[in-house]
């Protein structure tokens, strides 16, 4: 075993120094490469061409008859603990679904050492870089965090002790007031730090702004992204860099991006509205976070088949489902629930997908992934995020992007022998990496419930067990239909003739499952490394993956002042489970979270 692990290691340490040393080889502009470059990039660009060609990423429904299992699950007690950067074998162990084989895990390896290593100017990361690595966007939320078992087992020295699979999104609330602008240097500050409150907080991905105008003839409202190319309400946007604030600079001399302040800003001037609180032209500063999504079970959701997704579209809200919530009080039909499936146009006829407009090497069908399923499949955030967020040039989007004069990053075009072209084996081992990462086992009291020969009989009043049940009750899934679909060998060999999705239609419920559908089944994956994993499967998606209405948070929008971070008090989750048994010390007591008052 000692010597497994010592083979690992040099593995990782050899891989390691062929993805991220530089290779030159000759051509007229001596560019130099990073990633392995294998297979090669000419082979790789067949076998994507082929992809697109073969539609592989529209799923079709399986045959009658077909059988499905429980998706497996990794070990929780092990479940986001991390080693040293960048992550190799051992932590693939831990991530992956058990039955992955060797020789699948190290056909992730250097998508997962890629994922998880800073990467520097020096290597060909851009300018207008948001984080140094993928890592940067997709790590677990750190706030208020007082048990280090919550997010991994022990920290080993030299890690980071995050991961891929923690909790997702920002690790506080973003203190805009602070990053927006930094008078010192005359750029903005990065939101690096934990403190929200006096310092920046620290946000996985990026901020966006913008100013609103609701007024625009569709009535939709219209944007301005500041970015002195669009045209809006008929006048040209001023320049300022753009709706990002890139925050990771990539050199000490490159500043972070600044949010251009209320009074260069020539939409904003004279007095706002007090109650709509627009400025006499109409618009207002629009500020907001985007934080990277955890990437579990996402080769999972791109095995649904397609046609299931389009079975769950209700634009007019006929479908319905039984639900506590009385539709004539909101004034709708069935059960207030609409929804619509995103379908996402193609590359133009005959064009090659390696010069699709956005340069993202994307395809065209119906969404599954990303903000509003903007996303037909995994590669498509790949390819954007090589680009769009580390700045690296590749055959999928050759464009090197420049920073605009007011950040000190420097402007043109580079010369040719200071472009680093990442090879398409990183994209391509990085899509086996996400697609491969693994849900966790259920906790302990879920499965108590689950486990048991009858999942809706009644649980003694009080306990934790019995707090499942309720919420399973109000949330609306059918626990026998989820325990036969969920826990090996628990359906019965005829089926059980309950709803597939395990949607309980009894009264009681509030309707969650009408849009967060407990389960859904997998057709024949698309992926060539662990498909034996992802392909028909039951699994607990807790997404129908369309479109929903959703109402307009005026609290938010027509506040006075950006959304400020304020420390709110929560109870300690020992206080409502049995741990608190084991955690005495913390019943009834309460943490400082961070949090945005509303």
């Amino acid at each position: 075993m000692k010597e497994r692990i010592q083979l690992q290691r040099l593995h990782v340490t050899f891989l390691k120094v062929l993805l991220f040393s530089t290779v030159f080889f000759s051509n007229p502009g001596w560019s130099a490469t990073l990633g392995s470059g294998i297979p090669s990039d000419t082979d790789l660009r067949i076998v994507r061409e082929r992809e697109v060609e073969n539609k592989i990423f529209t799923i079709p429904v399986p045959d009658a008859g077909q059988a499905y299992t429980p998706v497996e699950r990794a070990v929780r007690s092990r479940y986001g603990a991390v080693g040293n950067f960048p992550l190799g074998l051992d932590e693939l162990e831990v991530l992956t679904y058990p039955s992955t084989t060797l020789a699948d895990r190290q056909a992730l390896l250097e998508g997962t050492a890629f994922f998880t290593t800073p990467h520097t100017a020096s290597e060909g990361a851009g300018p207008v870089a948001n984080q140094p690595m993928c890592l940067g966007c997709h790590a677990q939320a750190a706030e208020a965090i007082d048990d280090p078992n919550i997010v991994h087992v022990g920290c080993q020295p030299g890690s980071f002790c995050v991961s891929i699979v923690s909790r997702a999104a920002r690790s506080t609330p973003t203190n805009f007031g602070y990053t927006a602008l930094d008078p010192l240097t005359g750029g903005g500050r990065a939101p690096d730090y934990l403190d929200a409150i006096t310092d920046g907080g620290r946000t996985a991905a990026f901020t966006v702004f913008s100013d609103f105008h609701p007024g625009d003839p569709n009535g939709l409202g219209v944007q301005d992204p500041l970015d002195g190319v669009s045209r809006v309400l008929g006048k040209t946007s001023q320049q300022f860099g753009g709706f990002v604030q890139h925050v990771r600079p990539t050199s000490p001399s490159c500043l972070p991006d600044r949010i251009p302040t209320i009074t260069e800003d020539l939409n904003l001037q004279g007095t706002p509205d007090p109650v709509t609180r627009l400025y006499p032209s109409g618009f207002r500063r629009q500020v907001a976070e985007r934080a990277g999504p955890p990437y579990i079970g996402r080769g999972l959701i791109e095995a649904i088949p397609n046609a299931d997704i389009l079975s769950f579209d209700d634009p007019n809200d006929t479908i319905g489902a039984t639900s506590s919530l009385n539709a004539s009080v909101f004034g709708c039909s069935r059960d207030c629930i609409k929804g619509h499936h995103n379908e996402i146009p193609g590359p133009a006829a005959g064009s090659s997908i390696f010069a699709t407009a956005g340069g993202d090497g994307g395809v065209g069908g119906t969404g599954r992934f990303g903000l509003r399923a903007n996303g037909v499949e995994i590669f498509q955030f790949i390819a954007g995020g090589l680009q769009g967020e580390l700045g690296f040039t590749s055959l999928l989007n050759a464009t090197e992007v420049n920073a605009i004069p007011n950040t000190g990053c420097g402007v043109g075009t580079p010369s040719p022998s200071s472009v680093v072209e990442a090879t398409l084996s990183i994209p391509f081992s990085e899509r086996n990496y996400i697609r491969n990462i693994a849900p966790p086992e259920f906790g302990d009291t879920l499965l108590n419930v689950l486990k048991a020969t009858d999942p809706s009989k009644a649980q003694t009043a009080g306990t934790p067990e019995a707090a499942v049940q309720r919420g399973a009750q109000l949330f609306g899934i059918d626990l026998v239909a989820f325990a036969n679909r969920m826990i090996p060998n628990k359906m019965p060999s005829k089926g059980d003739g309950l709803n597939d999705h395990a949607i309980n239609q009894a009264e009681g419920n509030v309707a969650c499952a009408g849009c967060h559908t407990p389960v859904q089944r997998t057709g024949k994956s698309p992926s060539t490394v662990g498909e034996y994993n992802l392909s028909y499967k039951w699994a607990p998606i807790f997404s129908d993956i369309v479109l929903h209405e959703g109402p307009y948070v005026d609290a938010e929008r027509f506040a006075p002042t950006p959304r400020a971070p304020s420390v709110i008090a929560r109870p300690h989750l020992s206080a409502f489970t049995k741990d608190a048994a084991s955690n005495p010390a913390n019943f009834g007591k309460n943490y400082g979270s961070f949090d945005i008052a509303r």
